[in-house]
């Protein structure tokens, strides 16, 4: 005998055009019945509509929103089965979400949970006027009073004026599925759609629906009765961090050449893995700022002194002149000779690299500069970090992503090894995308695998800003040697007084620690303490309390 039937309502042919206007004739009573939801009981409902209406695999499922930017719905909707482990299709058909009031907004991207028929749909843009669903994540226990809403069919309409909800009795089959028993049943349209449990404060997701018997149901004649649901309740750690922007950037397929999976350094301490080396060749990393009066370039030597606040740095030493030419600049160490080199921006997007002599030595501190590369103002930000262990830094450059032009996409240049003008990296290749909200700035050794971590800061509308690092190797690597699923832990939140950011070995011990200027012009160190701490995915304790590194340092516009 068949089993219960996936709640998908296909939209093909005339079902799929008929106008608001003519779905008045009669009245309909829920699923297959029930009440009719209206968006101010749950302005979250959203109906979700996949191809185009009249295509052949043009179809329609319910979701709910549970973050501005995502709606939680049922993997099913988007080809996820059990049998292929409930992997999603995307990209085509196109597929489009609507909630109650709002006209449709484009979905961009679905993500699956994999052991279940859920998914997560991300949205074109925000949905701030919309209130999002609670999610619940205490068991539901059987005999729980729930209910099930969706905008599928009812047992008189195809498709339904408004959408609907029913009650029911609901009972755990699994860790991942529930069963719901009422006087109706879920019909095709409703896949995806919530399943709610009243609190005292108010009603929480606990699932999705998924199959179900339709009984009552427009069109269907069977006698069996029952629904079945996917369980979000157990699973709503991992749809809080899905839908944190902190969390959305990942690596792409093919990015291999940059983040080697068995690369492990060991015998450079004197810089680590991605952040910068020093001017002379020691083991602390000395800072280099523009002075906004006279757009000097400004070199401080680090003596590594921590303990003693405001004593680490040396006096400040001129080492170049007429910098406003420059729209960025980063000291990294091009050839891996262990001593700093700058890159530099021009404000027509020439790119120039200077070579580091090993002196502190005014305006000879470096050679004369030569170009690296052409039209690189087509990125927002530009950064250098040696990524794959040899010594010498990539290029990595961030920018609208052309694909997706609601996210970034990050893109690397492989150092060839040879300083050789235009040739001294490699093609650019996209690594990475993420959301808008986060912006890498770049890498190193956080975590202390050997292997280079990807740093970010939040540009929150609100300007509290966090910090995080990405561990690609957070769940080590699988039996090919790719990296297993990502972590992105938060290392630091509430930095709104940092004005200037950057990274560096402030005391030599070979871990990145965190250099930054607060709004009354004092420059902070943040020591890395020796132990990156994974806790719960926020990386507590990573860096220590601010030390007094400089006083007066709101005079520059750019420090590295």
């Amino acid at each position: 005998m068949p089993g219960r039937l996936l709640n998908i309502r296909r939209t093909a042919g005339a079902l799929s055009i008929i106008t608001a206007a003519l779905l008045t004739a009669s009245p309909a009573y829920a699923l297959s019945g029930g009440d009719e939801v209206t968006g101010k009981t749950q302005p979250f409902l959203a109906q979700i509509q996949i191809g185009n209406p009249g295509d052949t695999n043009a179809r329609s499922c319910s979701g709910a929103l549970v973050a501005p930017q995502w709606v939680v719905t049922a993997a099913s909707c988007f080809g996820g089965t059990a049998a292929n482990g409930y992997q999603v299709t995307t990209g085509s058909p196109a597929a489009q979400a609507t909630l109650p009031g709002k006209l449709g907004v484009a979905i961009t991207r679905v993500v699956s949970h994999g052991d279940r028929d859920v998914a997560l749909a991300r949205l074109a843009y925000k949905m701030t006027s919309v209130a999002p669903a609670t999610l619940g994540s205490t068991a539901p226990t059987t005999g729980d009073s729930v209910s099930a809403s969706g905008y599928g069919r009812t047992a008189t309409d195809w498709v339904p004026n408004l959408p609907r909800s029913s009650a029911f009795s609901a009972a755990v089959d699994s860790d991942t599925t529930l069963s719901l028993a009422g006087a109706q049943d879920t019909c095709k349209g409703d896949a995806g759609g919530p399943v709610l449990r009243a609190t005292a404060t108010g009603t929480e997701l606990i699932g999705v629906n998924s199959t179900s018997w339709q009984h009552g149901c427009l069109g269907e004649t069977t006698t069996r009765q029952g629904s079945e649901e996917a369980r979000t309740d157990n699973i709503s750690d991992w749809i809080r961090y899905q839908v944190d922007p902190v969390n959305s950037w990942a690596f792409l397929p093919g990015s291999g050449p940059f983040f080697p999976h068995s690369k492990t350094v060991t015998s450079r301490a004197a810089t680590g893995v991605g952040h910068s080396a020093s001017l002379t060749g020691q083991h602390a990393t000395d800072i280099v700022g523009r002075r906004i009066s006279d757009n000097a370039l400004v070199a401080y030597q680090n003596n590594g002194n921590t303990t003693v606040d405001d004593h680490s740095l040396k006096a400040g030493v001129v080492i170049g002149t007429g910098w406003d030419v420059y729209t960025m600049f980063q000291q990294t160490d091009i050839n891996g000779d262990g001593v700093s080199d700058v890159i530099a921006r021009g404000t027509d997007g020439t790119l120039y690299a200077y070579l580091g002599t090993g002196k502190l030595n005014g305006t000879s501190t470096f050679n004369s500069r030569f170009i690296v590369g052409r039209g690189w103002n087509t990125y927002d930000s530009v950064f250098a970090a040696d990524t794959n262990g040899d010594g010498k830094a990539e290029l990595f450059g961030v920018k609208t992503d052309d694909v997706d032009p609601t996210q970034l996409s990050m893109w690397g240049y492989t150092n060839t090894g040879t300083v050789n003008g235009t040739s001294t990296w490699q093609p650019g290749v996209k690594v990475a995308t993420g959301e808008k909200e986060v912006v890498p700035s770049g890498f190193a050794d956080f975590t202390g695998d050997g292997k280079a971590d990807l740093f970010l800061e939040t540009n929150y509308a609100n300007g509290v800003n966090d910090l995080a690092v990405l561990d690609q190797y957070a769940n080590g690597v699988d039996t090919s040697g790719a990296p297993k699923q990502p972590v992105t832990y938060r290392v630091g939140s509430g930095w709104t007084p940092q004005q200037l950011l950057t990274i560096g070995d402030i005391n030599g011990d070979g871990h990145p620690d965190l250099i930054g200027t607060a709004t009354d012009g004092t420059l902070n160190s943040y020591v890395h303490t020796g132990t990156f701490v994974r806790d719960s995915g926020h990386g507590a304790g990573t860096f220590g309390a601010p030390i007094l590194t400089g006083r007066a340092w709101n005079v520059f516009d750019i420090i590295t």
